[in-house]
């Protein structure tokens, strides 16, 4: 059984594409194996990772494990919810608050 530490340590390497095209079988063959990891990318941006079948089981295990966990991962891949949470930190930043009470004036009807 793979350690889980050690894994999530290693170094991701990066490749295009095309080469994951030309070279899927010896990856995969490393990712089982040598426990390494790739990001495949297509003009610089992330498309997919390459990861063992081991690191996924452990990963599920933890989410199932940690419910909370697995609602943050949720929210960390949905693109308007972290955009909404990244637009109320800057108005924090910013000092664009509301009081308490205007907040729960809107509420009653």
């Amino acid at each position: 059984m793979m350690n889980f530490t050690s894994a999530v340590s290693i170094p991701t390497r990066s490749l295009n594409i095309s080469e994951v095209r030309d070279k899927l079988t010896e990856l995969a063959e490393r990712t089982h194996y040598r426990f390494e990891q790739f990001r495949i990318i297509r003009q610089d941006k992330p498309l997919a990772r390459i990861v063992s079948d081991e690191y996924m089981l452990a990963l599920e295990q933890l989410m199932e494990a940690n419910p909370a966990l697995a609602e943050t991962l949720a929210i960390m891949m949905d693109a308007e919810a972290m955009q909404a949470i990244r637009q109320g930190e800057k108005e924090i930043a910013e000092g664009n608050l509301l009081p308490i009470e205007t907040i729960l004036a809107d509420q009653q009807v």
